[in-house]
């Protein structure tokens, strides 16, 4: 990070530099611009508390809201990545009701249903030449994708899962009403996940409505900073069921290296970094070298902060201790925070699962295998 260091220091030297009254209208873009930069590399030398008063800043004495709007998103993305997710959501639904979005309805589980099955039918209407040729969206419109795109982050990390299919199936809504743009590619990666996990029977479709949403990715809308969640949705739950898994494993790797390179710490990048273990474990890589690189996602997610991927990670590591007859130098107990995280307990019954049967306890391998696909344990969309 020694980069972003150095970048911090020039940034606020040329800051410095401004006139006193520099958010006056003729300093004011360069004042925003100035601030959200500082609040990148502060944030990436792991200064939130930095990152935060810069944008802040920006919030307070920009002109007006949509000259606030960049701010206020890596404002709540800031907010996700140190666990104020409540705060995140209230700012992003209530920026989105500025920008045009409708209030966000109460939704029960049959609602999540419909949404789905009507996603669904309409991708499923549409060719592959018609969702790669759709035109791009108004540039006046973006902010709304974007924030729709925001809303799809907190949930997907700090809801319930039907908050997840309603705003990545109300941003694909919106795509194919509205145009494309660099977040519609993840909302058809994500409809695609969702797909291919749902009770709809409608795995052909998920796959292929993935894999378009990763070509208009790669091929019109790349962008390194939306790489770690397009990668995470794609090779984390699509890609694994009919791909190379030594080949999954290294998008996954790839994905956390461009997140940690960009400064772009989130928990998508430590997310993929806890795919990565996973998808390299099943392709049979060497245990001692799966160790050794879960060891570096626990340094790094204790070093973020990120309570949730630093306890999934050693999870795993108890596992690849037990399993390498190595002394586990990152005890994992049940009183910890962050051991009532969604889907946690079907975690701690896979590895559970894994350890008894290395252990040669057979009757308690199977006891935890029936109990995670009898028991009502929540699971990734």
């Amino acid at each position: 990070m020694s980069d972003f260091s150095r970048a911090l220091v020039y940034f606020k030297t040329s800051l410095s530099l401004l006139d006193s009254d520099h958010w006056a209208e003729s300093q004011c873009h360069l004042s925003i611009e100035l601030h959200l930069a500082i609040a990148h590399c502060a944030r990436a030398c792991s200064v939130a508390e930095e990152a935060e008063s810069h944008l802040l800043a920006i919030i307070k004495n920009g002109k007006s809201t949509p000259g606030t709007l960049d701010a206020h998103f890596h404002l709540n993305i800031l907010r996700l990545s140190t666990r104020r997710s409540d705060e995140a959501f209230e700012s992003c639904t209530k920026l989105l009701t500025e920008l045009g979005e409708h209030a966000v309805p109460q939704i029960n589980e049959k609602d999540t249903t419909d949404i789905l099955v009507a996603a669904h039918h309409r991708l499923k209407a549409l060719s592959d030449e018609q969702l790669l040729a759709m035109h791009d969206i108004p540039h006046q419109d973006i902010k709304r994708a974007q924030f729709l795109f925001l809303a799809t982050q907190i949930a997907s990390t700090s809801l319930p899962s039907r908050f997840v299919v309603y705003f990545v199936c109300r941003l694909l809504e919106s795509s194919l009403d509205d145009g494309c743009s660099k977040y519609s590619s993840f909302a058809l990666v994500s409809v695609g996940t969702i797909l291919c996990g749902s009770r709809l029977n409608a795995f052909d479709n998920g796959r292929r409505i993935g894999k378009i949403g990763m070509r208009l990715f790669e091929e019109k809308y790349y962008e390194p900073s939306l790489l770690c969640a397009h990668y995470l949705s794609y090779y984390g739950y699509i890609a694994p069921l009919f791909e190379n898994l030594p080949d999954v494993a290294s998008k996954l790797k790839r994905a956390l290296d461009v997140g940690l390179g960009m400064g772009f710490v989130s928990n998508q990048a430590l997310m993929a970094g806890q795919h990565y273990i996973q998808k390299s474990f099943f392709a049979g890589t060497s245990l001692t070298t799966i160790l050794a690189e879960n060891e570096k996602l626990i340094k790094l997610a204790s070093k973020y902060k990120d309570k949730t991927a630093e306890r999934f990670s050693r999870a795993f590591y108890q596992t690849l201790c037990v399993l390498t007859k190595t002394e586990n130098k990152f005890q994992l107990t049940d009183t910890e925070e962050g051991y009532e995280y969604e889907g946690f307990a079907l975690v701690q019954l896979f590895h559970r699962a894994i350890q008894s049967f290395w252990l040669e306890h057979y009757d308690r391998c199977n006891y935890f295998v029936s109990k995670s696909t009898n028991d009502k344990v929540c699971s990734p969309c």
